[in-house]
């Protein structure tokens, strides 16, 4: 996967997470969880095609750097600087599979608590 389709499908993910879901809607809580379950497959994936997105920039910018003399934490900082793209693309990968997790267990939790005060509603009625 490239970076321009690596990024594309990040944002895939994360308007799915924004989606809103209406409050008592169980049906829309419901779909959305399903939504984002699929996802997470998808977001695992992108997080190994953003790791190495960052090793292949880290392998050329050592090339780049391997003669260059000076210490190794200058070489370092000027390693990282070079890679700053893909590891913020690697990063807000990371940020959005968190992301996905909480939300999920946010819609589980949700739908249980909505199934729980239907079943209450029905022995009071």
């Amino acid at each position: 996967m490239d970076k321009e389709k690596l990024e594309a499908t990040l944002e895939v993910i994360k308007d799915a997470i924004e989606k809103e879901v209406t409050a008592g809607d169980i049906a829309g809580a419901t779909q959305k969880l399903l939504e984002l379950s699929s996802l997470m497959g998808t977001a695992a994936e992108c997080m190994k095609w953003a790791k190495k997105l960052i090793l292949d920039a880290q392998g050329a910018a050592a090339k780049k750097h391997k003669d260059g003399g000076g210490n190794a934490n200058t070489i370092k900082l000027m390693i990282e600087s070079e890679i700053a793209e893909e590891l913020m693309i690697f990063l807000y990968a990371d940020r959005l599979c968190a992301a996905l997790t909480h939300v999920v267990d946010a819609l589980r939790t949700t739908i249980s608590l909505y199934k729980s005060e239907l079943e209450k509603s029905k022995f009071q009625s």
